[in-house]
């Protein structure tokens, strides 16, 4: 699998200050099939994009998970990568996933250094991974990652009920639902350059419910 056979899929709220460096770091790591999705952003995030030549898109629906579908529904490659545009994941770590790509329906990108994830966050993902894994049956570590490659037919598929950043919960629930493979492979985790906009008790509580409610999709395994 070539480079070209990935298509990047960048959701944004208000980042014009990262979404260019992480625009040109994706060009640099050999990656053309860029796909930004905006959702509405008040600041220049969206003409960034726009002057940077990339594909740019207002997103369908609300939420990261509607940034999520729109980014889907316009992907054209085999492979789709998901990545923040906050400059906090490293666009040279695609290459780890994507060397798992023929084998597995998703590969979630594991943040081994920790150090750049805020202590109250790193509770709250433990708690999020420890619920996710009692309810589905798994053992995975990091559930909450912003960066994973799903197989474009297999995202094709899911069908997100999810509004906010608790899609990738059920993104993953939902590849395992229906006998998809998944794997976990490690990648770096940076220092975000702008503001942090999650709101880290209502969106953990949020998540946690979601991921509670997943029972239903371990049920469907058996």
């Amino acid at each position: 699998m070539s480079q070209d056979d990935i298509t990047v899929v960048v959701p944004t709220l208000n980042e014009e200050h990262a979404i260019g460096v992480v625009i040109d770091e994706l060009r640099q790591a050999g990656y053309r099939n860029i796909l930004v999705v905006d959702g509405y952003s008040t600041d220049g995030t969206f003409q960034i994009a726009q002057e940077k030549g990339v594909a740019a898109f207002r997103q369908e629906g609300i939420g990261k998970a509607g940034a999520i579908r729109t980014g889907i529904k316009h992907a054209e490659t085999p492979y789709i990568v998901f990545i923040d545009a906050d400059y906090t994941y490293d666009p040279r770590d695609i290459e780890r996933l994507h060397h798992q790509a023929g084998r597995y329906d998703q590969i979630i990108g594991t943040r081994v250094d920790r150090q750049n994830i805020p202590k109250l966050h790193r509770v709250g993902n433990k708690i999020i991974n420890l619920a996710f894994n009692l309810v589905m049956g798994t053992r995975v570590t990091d559930i909450c990652s912003g960066m994973y490659l799903v197989r474009k037919d297999s995202a094709r598929k899911l069908n997100l009920s999810t509004k906010g950043f608790d899609v990738e919960v059920e993104i993953v629930a939902q590849i395992l639902a229906v006998g998809g493979k998944i794997i976990e492979v490690p990648i770096h985790y940076r220092k975000r350059i702008g503001a942090k906009k999650l709101q880290t008790w209502k969106a953990g509580l949020r998540i946690l419910i979601t991921t509670l409610s997943l029972f239903r999709y371990r049920k469907s395994r058996v």
